[in-house]
């Protein structure tokens, strides 16, 4: 017998990118609830198969990226990249940490995860996962970073590590910081879960491209 394919009987009604205007990101750390009736559709560019990514997916629709919190871990398995979503977000705020967008409960001053067993009445798998999403911009140096940019994925062109040989994350805090010198000079920092998998492997030398989701903490 073939399995059958999950689908989702309707369709958006705001893109991410007019989701995010009912949360101007005027001060971080702080939330707005949405009106009634919200559906937006994306596509999953994240994955916490590596260890990164902990208890959150990032979707994609093509004029945004938005970071939606899920109190479940791991969430690859049923939420792969290249997998569309809808996601009904009634019952759900448009908060941030630090000036980052996410989509969640806002609980204890802070946002919080949807609990695992509510998934179901949120977020709604449709069809089968496509093939690995490719990122939307390239980069050769950090002023090129805009606004439309985080939570969406990203090239960072003939990059390479300001501290090659270095940890890519320590046991002494939740996460560590590299720095990453782009094509002009320029940097930017690529975070580490101390989670990872690659955890205790050491910065490569060398010139690459690196794939990745541009993320942000305050300014």
């Amino acid at each position: 017998d073939v399995a059958p394919v999950a689908t989702f009987d309707g369709k958006a009604t705001h893109t991410i990118a007019q989701l995010l205007e009912f949360h101007p990101l005027t001060a971080g750390f702080t939330y707005d609830t949405l009106p009634k009736g919200i559906i937006i559709e994306g596509v999953v560019i994240s994955s916490d198969q590596e260890g990164n990514c902990f208890k959150s997916i990032t979707i994609d629709d093509g004029t945004a990226g938005v970071q939606i919190k899920i109190n479940s871990n791991p969430l690859y398995t049923n939420y792969p990249l290249g997998q569309r979503v809808f996601v009904k977000c009634d019952g759900l705020v448009l908060g941030d940490y630090g000036m980052l967008h996410q989509l969640g409960w806002w609980e204890n001053g802070k946002m919080q995860g949807i609990s695992s067993n509510k998934i179901y009445k949120y977020i709604f798998k449709d069809g089968l996962p496509g093939a690995n999403p490719e990122p939307t911009f390239e980069l050769t140096s950090a002023s090129q970073i805009q606004d439309k940019m985080y939570n969406r994925l990203v090239r960072l062109k003939n990059c390479h590590f300001k501290y090659p040989g270095s940890l890519f994350a320590t046991t002494t805090s939740s996460g560590t910081s590299n720095d990453i010198v782009l094509e002009d000079g320029s940097e930017v920092v690529l975070y580490t879960s101390m989670y990872a998998k690659f955890a205790n492997q050491l910065t490569p030398e060398g010139t690459f491209d690196m794939v990745a989701i541009m993320s942000r903490f305050t300014t």
